[in-house]
């Protein structure tokens, strides 16, 4: 079997710069904005890291804290906003021979396409944490002192791998502009002992309440989304007292996710394209088709992530389910 391996170096070049109007065109993510109840009750997916019911219960009946303590957040900080690359690949066998191929973004456009998300939704995940009373910060915002700044720029990541594989290898992770890629697996949060407080001394200098982290597993030129999850870390209102429990051991999550390997992804066509002319190297004119921005509706569909994780720890520290 003869392999040919070919790695796109660019992709999306323009989608910062262009400004076009632009329409929905994944039919997958349309299903779900349709149908709003059965997207948040049945398509998301929700998490409570840690058994945080259990440590909200335990630590009010040992006296650390009482249902007052448990309030929502003042101050919750964007840790990173980040986007883990996934390859894509094809293959046709002819003359006997199979032929494969794959293509992945480089860091640089991973990142391109994180800005081009970022700038479209945190306009609605502010308006949504404030709704309730909560301020979001960004880390302009948050990494207010020279110290605070080198402590987010400096601090050693536990574990930074990206979490799946092509046949390439693993692709890439690129951060929005101003974040560190710092995904919520890279703290170790099922080590132990001196690793839990290295790590929340981290969080704790940061001066925060609570820490969000949005993650996008998607196929850049695969033009595919397959998971959207929003993980808020809510700093424990018992740190200080003589509980078990670490100062950021109650976290809470919603998650969208799809099939890695599906042979059709259930979120495709998330880039906006349009019928371009260009010379080929004959000279001659041709006509093919270029990204030129992203589908709307998956800005609305992070959003509705970010507000599904905002309503999940209001409950939390209602004390509901």
């Amino acid at each position: 079997m003869k392999i040919s391996i070919l790695t796109k170096l660019g992709i999306i070049l323009s989608l910062l710069f262009l400004s076009v109007n632009l329409s929905a065109q994944s039919t997958g993510i349309q299903k779900l904005l349709d149908n709003p109840d059965k997207m948040y009750s049945k398509e998301f997916v929700y998490g409570r890291t840690g058994d945080s019911k259990y440590i909200r219960k335990s630590q009010i009946k040992k006296g650390y804290v009482t249902a007052a303590d448990y309030v929502l957040p003042k101050k919750v900080g964007i840790l990173t906003f980040i986007i883990h690359d996934r390859s894509s690949s094809s293959s046709y066998t002819a003359g006997g021979w199979k032929h494969s191929s794959t293509a992945k973004a480089t860091k640089d456009g991973t990142s391109m396409v994180a800005n081009q998300i970022y700038f479209n939704v945190i306009k609605g995940m502010k308006s949504t944490f404030s709704a309730k009373g909560m301020n979001l910060l960004e880390p302009s915002e948050y990494l207010d002192t020279e110290a605070k700044r080198e402590l987010y720029l400096n601090y050693e990541l536990k574990n930074p791998k990206i979490p799946f594989s092509g046949i390439t290898g693993e692709g890439n992770s690129g951060p929005a502009v101003g974040y560190r890629a710092m995904p919520l697996e890279s703290f170790g949060f099922k080590a132990a002992g001196k690793q839990i407080d290295v790590r929340d001394a981290f969080f704790n200098q940061l001066e925060l309440d609570a820490i969000l982290i949005v993650e996008i597993v998607m196929s850049i030129t695969g033009n595919a989304v397959y998971t959207i999850k929003s993980n808020m870390l809510y700093k424990n209102p018992a740190s200080g007292t003589k509980t078990f429990y670490s100062d950021y051991a109650e976290s809470i999550s919603v998650k969208l996710s799809s099939d890695l390997y599906a042979k059709k992804p259930k979120y495709s066509d998330i880039f906006v394209e349009e019928e371009v002319e260009y010379t080929n190297k004959k000279g001659k004119t041709k006509t093919r088709y270029e990204a030129v921005g992203i589908d709307p509706n998956l800005y609305k569909l992070i959003n509705a992530i970010v507000e599904a994780n905002v309503r999940s720890l209001e409950s939390f520290v209602l004390g509901q389910k």
